[in-house]
């Protein structure tokens, strides 16, 4: 009887624990969300700015696309 009380604990220590890494990673993923939609919310600043910058300068679009290609060699992966 010892034994199958010892096999009930262990399985429910280890349902236990899976609750406890289930719940640290929904925490994480909505921290990772929250981090993203920060950084979503930086580029499209990033973007308003280089449009408000093309439209003062009159930079057509053709030049944007060559600007935003040569950007590139910068970018590091």
């Amino acid at each position: 009887m010892d034994a199958a009380k010892e096999i009930i604990e262990k399985v429910r220590e280890d349902e236990r624990e899976k609750v406890r890494q289930r719940v640290k990673a929904e925490a994480l993923i909505i921290f990772l969300y929250a981090e993203m939609k920060r950084h979503l919310n930086d580029v499209a600043a990033i973007l308003r700015n280089i449009n408000r910058l093309a439209v003062e300068l009159d930079i057509d679009n053709e030049t944007l696309k060559r600007l935003e290609r040569e950007s590139e060699k910068y970018v590091e992966f």
